[in-house]
């Protein structure tokens, strides 16, 4: 089964609430993120909220479009759960 993204809700604090189509909920911090050149323009809170969502990845449109695929959002929780 290829689980996909159901629903995500960008929230003030620059975390998202995510649960994917399995039923599985996430809470991933964005925040440490937007000092990259990816997320950067997610600084921008009228970006931050404009969020699509697609099967397979988040899209955030502005005057630069920021994508965050399962893949990469995974990679993220292996990387935290290694650290720990």
């Amino acid at each position: 089964m290829i689980v996909t993204f159901k629903n995500a809700v960008p929230m003030d604090d620059y975390t998202l609430q995510i649960t994917m189509s399995n039923g599985n909920k996430l809470k991933f911090n964005m925040e440490p993120y937007l000092g990259t050149v990816q997320f950067c323009p997610l600084k921008d809170s009228e970006v931050w909220k404009n969020i699509k969502i697609h099967d397979t990845y988040l899209l955030w449109e502005g005057s630069t479009s920021v994508e965050l695929s399962i893949d990469t959002l995974l990679a993220y929780f292996k990387l935290v759960r290694d650290i720990l």
